[in-house]
């Protein structure tokens, strides 16, 4: 994939969708679960929603179901989001923006 520099944009800053992008192009892996506890995201599906269409990442964003327990103890399904390493890389060597994004909206 050739990245260029206006095929994507980036969320509002302070928005879920900045703060899930922030996780993701830390290299971290990010569930549901995890947007609703560390970001305190009350509808982390249409975050990642309008993260993946509105902002155009859908191409960049990787996810894969897998088992999980709910918090009742079930046995239930999570899906994972993650940005490739190498990915991360090209876009932070091609695009000067990703940096000063992730510097305003990483909490301090």
């Amino acid at each position: 994939m050739t990245l260029t520099t206006g095929g994507y944009k980036f969320p509002r800053k302070k928005t879920y969708a900045a703060g899930i992008l922030v996780k993701l192009l830390d290299g971290n892996t990010i569930t549901n679960a995890q947007m609703m506890a560390e970001l305190n995201c009350p509808h982390p599906a249409t975050a990642m929603s309008h993260l993946r269409k509105r902002c155009k990442w859908e191409d960049f964003i990787k996810d894969k179901d897998g088992p999980a327990i709910s918090g009742m103890g079930d046995s239930t399904h999570a899906k994972k989001y993650w940005l490739d390493p190498l990915e991360i890389l090209k876009l932070k060597a091609s695009d000067p923006r990703v940096e000063s994004f992730l510097k305003t909206n990483r909490k301090i």
